[in-house]
């Protein structure tokens, strides 16, 4: 039976960040844990079916429920913007590993998810955690470069129409040995084709493909 926990931590300038922890098994396998976008939500279609897919594999499910588009962020520069990131997630990660331990994670970030990948992996209990970079933000230098050195078994999806995608920056991804990456043509950030329902279906289908295939 699936079970859903609830919580908080204070994170970054001391603001409430929530997080969720769902559950279909007393003894899981493994825990994955999601780090959405800004405007892409643990509700929007790769979080929502995601989460099915990893609860299907006896996976424990935390999502990072922080949300950047709320007005308090309005007058914070990149780098402060960057810096509650970090701070935000890396406080819910914390509380919750602190109380329960894996012998398995994953890791998966989308779009600004992809910044706090970069420190996150840095932590000891995630030395050994498959990281899921979702669109993630090439053009970014803290992104880019975390990409380039991770030691972390890694996989990339984006798209050659996703306005944050860079070729001469994804080849240089892609020369990590622990990086293998599937590149979608025509598809945006959202990893879907503009007004092409149905192929944006067949992609969705397609990720959740690629991410079972790596993680399991």
């Amino acid at each position: 039976m699936l079970s859903v926990q609830t919580g908080s931590v204070k994170g970054y300038k001391d603001r409430d960040i929530s997080f969720s922890v769902l559950s279909n098994s007393d003894e899981a396998d493994g825990l994955v844990i999601f780090f959405p976008g800004a405007g892409y939500t643990v509700q929007s279609p790769i979080f929502h079916y995601g989460t099915g897919l990893f609860l299907s594999h006896s996976y424990d499910v935390l999502q990072v429920n922080y949300s950047y588009k709320d007005p308090f962020y309005d007058s914070f520069s990149n780098e402060e913007l960057n810096e509650a990131i970090h701070f935000d997630s890396k406080a819910v990660v914390e509380k919750y590993v602190a109380e329960k331990s894996y012998d398995q994670y994953i890791l998966l970030g989308k779009s600004i998810g992809t910044i706090p990948l970069t420190s996150i992996t840095n932590m000891n209990s995630f030395e050994r955690a498959k990281v899921i970079w979702l669109t993630p933000l090439l053009t970014e230098e803290e992104v880019y470069n975390g990409m380039i050195h991770t030691k972390n078994q890694s996989l990339c999806i984006i798209g050659d129409k996703d306005r944050f995608y860079d070729d001469g920056r994804y080849k240089e991804v892609l020369s990590n040995p622990n990086m293998t990456s599937k590149l979608i043509p025509n598809v945006n950030h959202s990893l879907e084709r503009d007004f092409h329902i149905f192929d944006s279906i067949t992609v969705l289908k397609e990720v959740m493909k690629e991410m079972e295939q790596f993680s399991f």
